[in-house]
């Protein structure tokens, strides 16, 4: 027979009626629609995930406004002591940087939909690091971003926001997990 090796409900590995040892390289998570609100929350990521990556399909706001990410614990989001920064390039350069979270990249008219993904993944002791590279799906910019953070505990929650609390009316996003 097979036999399925579960962690918090969720398939890690199965062994198949030869022996064979078959580990998932990715989980998704369920698609969210980024047509309202000033967030998405991903809640509920297993213990014991090693990789996130984000997934960003046409996300765009009312306003101008960049996108960011926030991960936290059991405890909640963490909001602050993130060390981050992010650019665009294309037709011109800028950068920024951000302690509220992992940041995007810059610059981002109101027209922009994001495109592309963001990957943040630790380097063991809750300590999380994120790059990104996504493109602004209307115009020439590239934007990418990295920083890192250490949690006060297990990674166990993503937020995908924006500065300045602009509200989403395009798109959608979904993450994907890896052990």
């Amino acid at each position: 027979g097979v036999v399925e090796i579960q962690t918090n409900g969720t398939t890690v590995a199965t062994i198949n009626s030869n022996g064979t040892v078959v580990i998932p390289t990715v989980t998704n998570g369920t698609t969210v629609a980024t047509t309202s609100g000033t967030a998405v929350d991903f809640t509920s990521i297993p213990s014991g995930v090693k990789k996130i990556t984000v997934l960003f399909n046409q996300v765009k706001t009312s306003a101008a406004g960049l996108r960011m990410l926030q991960i936290g614990t059991s405890s909640g989001l963490v909001t602050s002591g993130y060390i981050s920064s992010g650019a665009y390039t294309g037709p011109g350069t800028n950068g920024t940087t951000s302690t509220a979270g992992f940041i995007m990249g810059a610059g981002g008219a109101t027209a922009d939909k994001t495109v592309g993904s963001a990957v943040i993944q630790t380097i063991g002791s809750n300590t999380w690091c994120m790059s990104s590279v996504t493109g602004d799906g209307v115009a020439s910019y590239a934007k990418m971003g990295g920083g890192s953070i250490t949690l006060g505990g297990v990674l166990d929650r993503i937020r995908v926001t924006n500065v300045g609390g602009q509200t989403f009316d395009h798109g959608s996003v979904n993450i994907a997990w890896e052990y």
